[in-house]
Protein backbone atom coordinates (compact mmCIF):
# COMPACT_ATOMS: atom_id res chain seq x y z
CA UNK A 1 0.00 0.00 0.00
CA UNK A 2 3.15 1.96 0.61
CA UNK A 3 3.62 4.96 3.00
CA UNK A 4 0.33 5.81 5.06
CA UNK A 5 -1.29 8.49 2.67
CA UNK A 6 -2.94 10.27 5.41
CA UNK A 7 0.40 11.45 7.45
CA UNK A 8 2.17 12.50 4.72
CA UNK A 9 -0.23 14.63 3.45
CA UNK A 10 -0.97 16.20 6.57
CA UNK A 11 2.65 17.06 7.27
CA UNK A 12 3.26 18.21 3.58
CA UNK A 13 0.53 20.44 3.94
CA UNK A 14 1.63 21.52 6.80
CA UNK A 15 5.19 22.30 6.03
CA UNK A 16 3.71 23.69 2.74
CA UNK A 17 1.40 26.07 5.09
CA UNK A 18 4.12 26.95 6.87
CA UNK A 19 6.48 28.00 3.84
CA UNK A 20 3.88 30.11 2.71
CA UNK A 21 2.60 32.19 6.15
CA UNK A 22 6.57 32.91 6.17
CA UNK A 23 7.05 33.93 2.76
CA UNK A 24 9.70 31.11 2.05
CA UNK A 25 9.85 29.15 -1.39
CA UNK A 26 8.32 25.83 -0.29
CA UNK A 27 10.12 22.33 -1.89
CA UNK A 28 9.57 18.67 -1.03
CA UNK A 29 11.98 15.30 -1.89
CA UNK A 30 9.00 13.42 -3.99
CA UNK A 31 7.83 10.02 -1.87
CA UNK A 32 8.30 7.10 -4.24
CA UNK A 33 6.58 4.90 -1.95
CA UNK A 34 3.39 6.89 -2.16
CA UNK A 35 2.35 7.72 -5.67
CA UNK A 36 0.36 10.35 -4.86
CA UNK A 37 2.59 13.06 -3.51
CA UNK A 38 3.95 13.07 -7.25
CA UNK A 39 0.41 14.73 -7.90
CA UNK A 40 0.77 17.36 -5.69
CA UNK A 41 2.87 20.44 -6.10
CA UNK A 42 6.82 19.76 -5.74
CA UNK A 43 7.84 23.36 -5.50
CA UNK A 44 6.16 26.88 -4.58
CA UNK A 45 7.91 30.01 -4.78
CA UNK A 46 6.73 32.30 -1.85
CA UNK A 47 5.46 34.83 -4.40
CA UNK A 48 2.91 32.01 -5.51
CA UNK A 49 1.54 30.96 -1.76
CA UNK A 50 -1.85 32.46 -2.82
CA UNK A 51 -2.12 33.26 0.97
CA UNK A 52 -4.97 36.24 1.43
CA UNK A 53 -4.76 39.84 3.56
CA UNK A 54 -7.23 37.97 5.61
CA UNK A 55 -5.92 34.97 6.25
CA UNK A 56 -2.22 36.77 7.14
CA UNK A 57 -4.14 38.21 9.54
CA UNK A 58 -5.68 35.31 11.09
CA UNK A 59 -2.17 33.73 11.35
CA UNK A 60 -0.38 36.74 13.46
CA UNK A 61 -3.49 36.83 15.39
CA UNK A 62 -3.30 32.98 16.21
CA UNK A 63 0.81 33.59 16.77
CA UNK A 64 0.33 36.68 19.42
CA UNK A 65 -2.14 34.79 20.85
CA UNK A 66 0.34 31.42 21.31
CA UNK A 67 -3.08 29.30 20.07
CA UNK A 68 -1.21 28.20 17.15
CA UNK A 69 1.19 24.98 15.88
CA UNK A 70 3.85 25.14 13.32
CA UNK A 71 5.49 22.93 13.70
CA UNK A 72 6.77 20.83 11.08
CA UNK A 73 7.18 17.00 11.69
CA UNK A 74 4.91 14.54 13.93
CA UNK A 75 1.30 13.92 13.14
CA UNK A 76 -0.10 17.14 11.90
CA UNK A 77 -3.74 16.43 13.05
CA UNK A 78 -3.34 15.40 16.83
CA UNK A 79 -3.24 18.89 17.56
CA UNK A 80 -6.00 21.20 17.39
CA UNK A 81 -3.95 24.14 16.51
CA UNK A 82 -1.83 22.81 13.63
CA UNK A 83 -1.06 25.77 11.02
CA UNK A 84 -2.06 23.60 8.11
CA UNK A 85 -6.22 24.30 9.29
CA UNK A 86 -5.60 27.60 8.16
CA UNK A 87 -4.69 26.85 4.51
CA UNK A 88 -7.96 24.61 3.88
CA UNK A 89 -8.91 27.24 1.10
CA UNK A 90 -5.69 26.38 -0.56
CA UNK A 91 -5.61 22.63 -0.06
CA UNK A 92 -9.01 22.32 -1.96
CA UNK A 93 -7.81 24.05 -4.85
CA UNK A 94 -4.56 21.84 -5.18
CA UNK A 95 -6.85 18.75 -4.80
CA UNK A 96 -9.22 19.32 -6.85
CA UNK A 97 -6.42 20.81 -9.62
CA UNK A 98 -4.76 18.01 -10.39
CA UNK A 99 -8.30 16.18 -10.96
CA UNK A 100 -8.03 15.53 -14.80
CA UNK A 101 -4.56 13.92 -14.49
CA UNK A 102 -6.22 11.84 -12.19
CA UNK A 103 -8.79 10.55 -14.51
CA UNK A 104 -6.51 9.83 -17.04
CA UNK A 105 -4.16 7.66 -14.21
CA UNK A 106 -4.56 3.88 -13.78
CA UNK A 107 -5.68 4.34 -10.42
CA UNK A 108 -8.77 6.76 -11.08
CA UNK A 109 -11.99 5.05 -9.74
CA UNK A 110 -14.48 3.96 -12.81
CA UNK A 111 -16.72 6.85 -14.08
CA UNK A 112 -19.69 4.86 -12.48
CA UNK A 113 -18.03 5.17 -9.05
CA UNK A 114 -17.24 9.15 -9.32
CA UNK A 115 -20.80 9.92 -10.57
CA UNK A 116 -22.29 7.93 -7.76
CA UNK A 117 -20.17 9.91 -5.28
CA UNK A 118 -20.94 13.19 -6.07
CA UNK A 119 -24.98 13.15 -5.68
CA UNK A 120 -26.72 14.12 -2.62
CA UNK A 121 -28.36 10.79 -2.54
CA UNK A 122 -25.61 9.06 -1.84
CA UNK A 123 -23.11 8.73 1.50
CA UNK A 124 -19.91 7.64 1.76
CA UNK A 125 -18.97 6.43 5.23
CA UNK A 126 -15.53 4.86 5.60
CA UNK A 127 -14.91 2.72 8.44
CA UNK A 128 -11.01 2.38 9.49
CA UNK A 129 -10.29 -0.85 10.35
CA UNK A 130 -6.61 -2.53 10.37
CA UNK A 131 -3.82 -3.30 12.75
CA UNK A 132 -3.80 0.17 14.03
CA UNK A 133 -7.88 -0.31 15.05
CA UNK A 134 -6.99 -3.64 16.65
CA UNK A 135 -4.39 -2.47 18.87
CA UNK A 136 -3.75 1.78 18.98
CA UNK A 137 -4.93 3.51 21.79
CA UNK A 138 -6.02 6.64 19.24
CA UNK A 139 -8.43 4.28 17.04
CA UNK A 140 -11.22 2.24 17.51
CA UNK A 141 -14.57 1.35 16.34
CA UNK A 142 -16.76 4.52 16.08
CA UNK A 143 -20.37 4.22 17.55
CA UNK A 144 -23.16 3.90 15.25
CA UNK A 145 -25.17 6.82 16.04
CA UNK A 146 -22.23 9.27 14.80
CA UNK A 147 -23.62 8.27 11.34
CA UNK A 148 -27.54 7.87 12.38
CA UNK A 149 -27.49 10.94 13.91
CA UNK A 150 -26.36 13.22 11.12
CA UNK A 151 -27.13 11.20 7.93
CA UNK A 152 -28.91 14.27 5.03
CA UNK A 153 -32.79 13.50 4.75
CA UNK A 154 -31.44 13.41 0.81
CA UNK A 155 -29.44 10.34 1.51
CA UNK A 156 -31.23 6.97 -0.38
CA UNK A 157 -27.77 5.18 -0.67
CA UNK A 158 -24.49 4.22 1.61
CA UNK A 159 -21.38 3.46 0.85
CA UNK A 160 -19.20 1.21 3.56
CA UNK A 161 -16.14 1.74 2.43
CA UNK A 162 -12.81 0.02 4.04
CA UNK A 163 -10.47 -2.88 3.99
CA UNK A 164 -12.39 -6.39 2.96
CA UNK A 165 -12.05 -6.54 7.12
CA UNK A 166 -15.15 -4.71 7.36
CA UNK A 167 -16.89 -7.52 5.59
CA UNK A 168 -15.39 -10.32 7.81
CA UNK A 169 -18.09 -10.88 11.08
CA UNK A 170 -15.76 -13.15 12.73
CA UNK A 171 -13.89 -9.83 13.14
CA UNK A 172 -15.43 -7.27 15.68
CA UNK A 173 -14.98 -4.39 13.20
CA UNK A 174 -16.30 -6.55 10.65
CA UNK A 175 -19.73 -7.15 13.08
CA UNK A 176 -20.08 -3.25 13.89
CA UNK A 177 -20.01 -2.61 9.82
CA UNK A 178 -22.58 -5.35 9.27
CA UNK A 179 -24.76 -3.99 12.63
CA UNK A 180 -24.66 -0.44 10.90
CA UNK A 181 -25.51 -1.81 7.54
CA UNK A 182 -28.35 -3.60 9.30
CA UNK A 183 -29.22 0.21 10.89
CA UNK A 184 -29.19 1.88 7.81
CA UNK A 185 -31.66 -0.92 5.51
CA UNK A 186 -34.04 -0.40 8.74
CA UNK A 187 -34.65 2.94 7.51
CA UNK A 188 -34.67 1.58 3.99
CA UNK A 189 -31.81 2.53 2.79
CA UNK A 190 -29.66 0.59 -0.05
CA UNK A 191 -26.15 -0.44 1.54
CA UNK A 192 -23.26 -1.72 -0.58
CA UNK A 193 -19.57 -2.25 0.57
CA UNK A 194 -16.77 -1.20 -1.19
CA UNK A 195 -13.70 -3.34 0.01
CA UNK A 196 -11.93 -4.26 -3.61
CA UNK A 197 -10.68 -0.60 -4.62
CA UNK A 198 -6.90 0.62 -4.53
CA UNK A 199 -5.92 3.12 -1.65
CA UNK A 200 -5.35 5.69 -4.14
CA UNK A 201 -8.58 5.33 -6.11
CA UNK A 202 -10.51 5.44 -2.76
CA UNK A 203 -8.77 8.44 -1.44
CA UNK A 204 -10.12 10.49 -4.48
CA UNK A 205 -14.20 8.95 -4.03
CA UNK A 206 -13.89 10.22 -0.54
CA UNK A 207 -11.92 13.71 -2.01
CA UNK A 208 -15.46 13.90 -4.35
CA UNK A 209 -18.10 12.38 -2.14
CA UNK A 210 -20.87 14.79 -1.69
CA UNK A 211 -21.70 13.60 1.81
CA UNK A 212 -18.22 11.83 3.67
CA UNK A 213 -18.41 10.32 7.03
CA UNK A 214 -14.64 9.53 8.49
CA UNK A 215 -14.24 7.46 11.35
CA UNK A 216 -11.04 8.47 12.81
CA UNK A 217 -8.22 8.58 9.88
CA UNK A 218 -6.04 11.12 8.35
CA UNK A 219 -6.69 9.18 5.62
CA UNK A 220 -10.06 10.14 5.09
CA UNK A 221 -9.53 13.37 7.00
CA UNK A 222 -7.05 14.83 4.24
CA UNK A 223 -9.48 13.51 1.96
CA UNK A 224 -12.77 15.55 3.09
CA UNK A 225 -9.69 18.79 3.92
CA UNK A 226 -9.59 18.53 0.09
CA UNK A 227 -12.86 17.69 -0.28
CA UNK A 228 -15.45 21.54 -1.35
CA UNK A 229 -18.64 19.81 -0.34
CA UNK A 230 -20.66 21.24 3.12
CA UNK A 231 -21.21 17.67 4.34
CA UNK A 232 -18.08 16.10 5.40
CA UNK A 233 -18.87 14.64 9.07
CA UNK A 234 -14.90 14.02 10.72
CA UNK A 235 -15.86 11.98 14.21
CA UNK A 236 -13.15 13.00 17.16
CA UNK A 237 -12.93 11.91 20.62
CA UNK A 238 -11.84 14.69 22.38
CA UNK A 239 -7.94 14.82 22.09
CA UNK A 240 -7.74 11.26 22.15
CA UNK A 241 -7.99 10.23 19.02
CA UNK A 242 -5.77 10.00 15.69
CA UNK A 243 -7.90 13.68 14.33
CA UNK A 244 -8.85 16.56 16.37
CA UNK A 245 -11.44 19.02 15.92
CA UNK A 246 -10.09 22.40 15.72
CA UNK A 247 -9.31 24.36 18.75
CA UNK A 248 -12.41 26.00 19.95
CA UNK A 249 -10.10 28.70 20.74
CA UNK A 250 -10.09 29.75 16.99
CA UNK A 251 -14.02 29.82 17.13
CA UNK A 252 -15.54 32.84 14.98
CA UNK A 253 -12.63 32.69 12.59
CA UNK A 254 -14.38 31.39 9.70
CA UNK A 255 -11.08 30.84 7.52
CA UNK A 256 -9.85 28.60 10.48
CA UNK A 257 -13.18 26.40 11.05
CA UNK A 258 -12.92 24.86 7.61
CA UNK A 259 -16.16 25.44 5.72
CA UNK A 260 -18.39 22.20 5.86
CA UNK A 261 -16.51 20.05 7.74
CA UNK A 262 -18.34 18.90 10.79
CA UNK A 263 -16.48 17.78 13.60
CA UNK A 264 -18.96 15.36 15.50
CA UNK A 265 -17.60 14.75 19.30
CA UNK A 266 -18.58 10.93 19.89
CA UNK A 267 -16.68 8.14 22.16
CA UNK A 268 -15.01 5.67 20.48
CA UNK A 269 -14.12 1.92 21.60
CA UNK A 270 -10.39 1.27 21.33
CA UNK A 271 -9.05 -1.55 19.98
CA UNK A 272 -6.15 -2.12 22.13
CA UNK A 273 -8.69 -2.93 24.97
CA UNK A 274 -11.98 -4.68 23.08
CA UNK A 275 -10.95 -5.84 19.75
CA UNK A 276 -7.79 -7.99 20.43
CA UNK A 277 -9.75 -9.51 23.27
CA UNK A 278 -13.39 -10.02 21.34
CA UNK A 279 -15.21 -8.40 24.56
CA UNK A 280 -16.81 -5.83 22.58
CA UNK A 281 -20.73 -6.12 22.94
CA UNK A 282 -22.96 -5.36 20.25
CA UNK A 283 -24.49 -2.61 22.60
CA UNK A 284 -21.50 -0.88 22.87
CA UNK A 285 -21.74 0.48 19.49
CA UNK A 286 -25.15 0.20 18.32
CA UNK A 287 -26.08 2.85 20.75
Amino acid sequence: MGAPVGNCLANYWQVWAGCGFQGIDFTVGTDERNPIMTIFPQKTPAALANITAEQRSTYKSLVAERVIDVSRSGYPFTSPYTLFRLYRRNIIWHTQKPREAMLKSRDAPSKQWMDLVQSDRVAVVHLRCNKETRWAPDYGVIPHYFVLDNLPASVRQVILLGLPSIEDTSDMCGIAAHSLKARLAARHLEVVFRTNGNYLADWWLMAMANILFCWPSTYCATAAYGNPSQSLFLAVVGCASSVTATSKAWHGRDLALAPGIHFIETHFLRGFEHLCTNKLSREDFER
